[in-house]
């Protein structure tokens, strides 16, 4: 018969996996945030050296794109709690 010792050692071990996996996660997260974030600034960088206006147009839509994006994934983060205890992301 199990004790309540060993069910508290199985509970607790068990939610120590979830806290991991769940940190694990939500570091994901940031990274892919913070992934968008660069395309985002990136796009932004192109349209400072392009001159075809072929290309501007190509920038302006990368942009926008970009940003939406990376809104989409912060306000995302944001309502799930993601970003608690990462100073790493700021809007």
């Amino acid at each position: 018969m199990a004790t309540i010792k060993n069910i508290t050692q199985k509970l607790n071990k068990l939610f120590v996996v979830e806290d991991k996996e769940e940190q694990k996660n939500k570091e994901e997260m940031v990274f892919v945030i913070e992934e968008a974030k660069k395309e985002w600034e990136e796009a932004r960088h192109l349209l400072d050296y392009v001159e075809d206006p072929d290309l501007i147009d190509h920038a302006i839509y990368s942009i926008q794109a970009a940003e939406k994006k990376y809104v989409y994934l912060y306000k995302q983060a944001k309502f799930y709690k993601v970003l608690e205890g990462f100073s790493s992301l700021n809007k």
